[in-house]
């Protein structure tokens, strides 16, 4: 008999190992059908609703360090992101004994009010959960009733965080490692986003023309932005000494590119070299470039394409950070006679 109970209770951890395992394979084959579906769906589908994409689609990303490949429309960490959205849904419905298919409005919209009223992430990846189950529901499973009045949690109007021209300049100066300073120099210069600066590729510098091309920026886009004569000054003593093939920043391995965190730590690094202060990141040195190019009077239009944005209404933050025009206005403290 004990040898009985024993052989019992061994089929049982081995029944929920094996339902284990086919609850985690459900998960992933839905993700691949969301990925199917994203590069199916309609081009207006994909701009105005998808924020991310699966895991399949970003493992063949990551095959190519994040670039464009075959019917990929979304920038890496646009993929990247999309997947989590789903393992966290999917996760969230196993928990509650709720099957993907058999999910209410009601279960749809619980999801995400708990998300945001658990004061645990923004209200950005809030709208990106949205967009993933409006996705997943539409394209899918066809089930478009359940998410056509789904809530949008509102974006908080937030004004980026610059870097002055003299913080700028002290950042590349504490900056010694020359491979490290020529990352920080183009990124900065160009206006890049950290995770197009370590996927850009030696061919994509074109000193002749002073331009760099960004492939398959965010949005999958394309887009071409200048070439700094100082940065391209310290690109070519970084070619002299590192010598790089392929990839324009290589991680430790050659054959793929720097990672995106390890450029955050290097800016994290010369930022405390620097001793600024500011709750600043990678990204600043991009807030910064469009706000310098401002208050230098460049034509905001011309920033925005630059820049890469779709609508010239994101460019036109940069304005209210600008010193162009506030810098000029004299506080009525100043004038009083104390």
């Amino acid at each position: 008999m004990a040898a009985s109970g024993y052989a019992g209770d061994a089929g049982g951890v081995g029944g929920d190992r094996c339902a284990a395992t086919q609850s985690v394979r459900g998960r992933d084959h839905r993700c691949a059908q969301v990925g199917h579906a994203i590069a199916q769906a309609p081009r207006s589908l994909r701009a105005g609703q998808v924020q991310a994409t699966d895991d399949e689609s970003a493992a063949s990303a990551d095959q190519s360090g994040g670039r464009r490949t075959g019917s990929a429309r979304y920038g890496h960490g646009t993929r990247k992101s999309y997947g989590q959205h789903l393992r966290n849904y999917f996760d969230w419905l196993k928990a509650k004994s709720i099957q993907v298919e058999t999910a209410t409005r009601e279960d749809i919209r619980c999801y995400l009010v708990e998300m945001a009223t658990g004061g645990q992430v923004s209200a950005g990846y809030c709208r990106g959960a949205r967009a993933a189950l409006i996705l997943l529901y539409e394209t899918v499973l066809k089930q478009p009733d359940k998410v056509s009045d789904l809530p949008r949690m509102k974006r908080p109007y937030q004004l980026p965080v610059v870097l002055s021209r003299e913080e700028v300049a002290r950042l590349f100066k504490v900056t010694t490692n020359l491979k490290h300073k020529a990352l920080l120099m183009v990124g900065y210069s160009a206006g890049l986003r950290v995770g197009e600066v370590v996927r850009l590729k030696v061919s994509d510098v074109d000193s002749k023309r002073m331009q760099i091309r960004v492939i398959a920026g965010k949005g999958a886009k394309d887009r071409y932005t200048v070439l700094s004569e100082r940065a391209l000054s310290v690109l070519r003593e970084y070619f002299r000494a590192y010598k790089p093939k392929d990839w324009l920043f290589p991680g430790a391995e050659l054959t793929d590119h720097l990672s995106e965190r390890s450029a955050q730590k290097v800016f994290a690094c010369s930022r405390k070299k620097a001793g600024i202060t500011k709750p600043v990141t990678f990204h600043t040195l991009r807030h910064s470039f469009a706000t310098h190019l401002l208050e230098d009077g460049v034509d905001i239009r011309y920033i925005q394409e630059l820049m890469g944005h779709d609508s010239i209404l994101t460019t036109q933050r940069y304005t209210h950070v600008t010193q162009k025009a506030t810098g000029r206005i004299k506080s009525p403290l100043d004038n009083m006679p104390l």
